[in-house]
């Protein structure tokens, strides 16, 4: 395959890419707009920060942690009892390596296209990035109950 071949691919990864990312960042946005202000770690417009690409890697354990604190809080004032096995915040983190990851491996692919070793290390790096895939996954969906539960609530009130 030719380079460019391998550009274009590597373009229609990242584009579909930054479109699940945006689309994982208006899920927290809503999760923060759900939380009463007295509850919010962060501002929900704060989140849109992770779709922005590159940038999301360094504020990516931050967001995870601000979402995770402002949920709890809510959770809490609610009366309503959550107990992750596993907190929310450590999702992020490992999201932000895993896209670290992913990027390593693009541009691995793209400088030394017809080197063996690297596709060996490609193959280790790819499965190790599904894994945080599946993390990002995780993370998504349990913020997106919680905040479906938050919204659950708040239109059975208002009713």
């Amino acid at each position: 395959m030719s380079v460019t071949g391998r550009i274009a691919i590597i373009a229609a990864v990242w584009v579909i890419g930054v479109i699940i990312c945006a689309a994982c960042a208006r899920t927290l946005y809503l999760a923060l707009r759900r939380c009463a202000p007295e509850n919010r770690a962060m501002s929900p417009r704060l989140v849109w920060i992770v779709a922005i690409p590159y940038l999301h890697l360094p504020a990516l354990p931050f967001v995870a942690a601000g979402v995770s604190r402002s949920l709890s809080a809510e959770l809490r004032s609610r009366g309503w009892s959550y107990d992750p096995r596993v907190p929310l915040s450590w999702h992020g983190q490992l999201l932000s390596f895993g896209f670290l990851v992913g990027y390593v491996v693009q541009l691995l692919g793209l400088l030394y296209p017809e080197s063996p070793a690297i596709f060996r290390w490609s193959s280790l790096i790819t499965v190790i990035f599904l894994a945080f895939l599946f993390t990002a996954m995780t993370y998504w969906s349990k913020v997106a109950r919680l905040s479906a539960r938050l919204a659950g609530t708040d239109v059975a009130a208002a009713a």
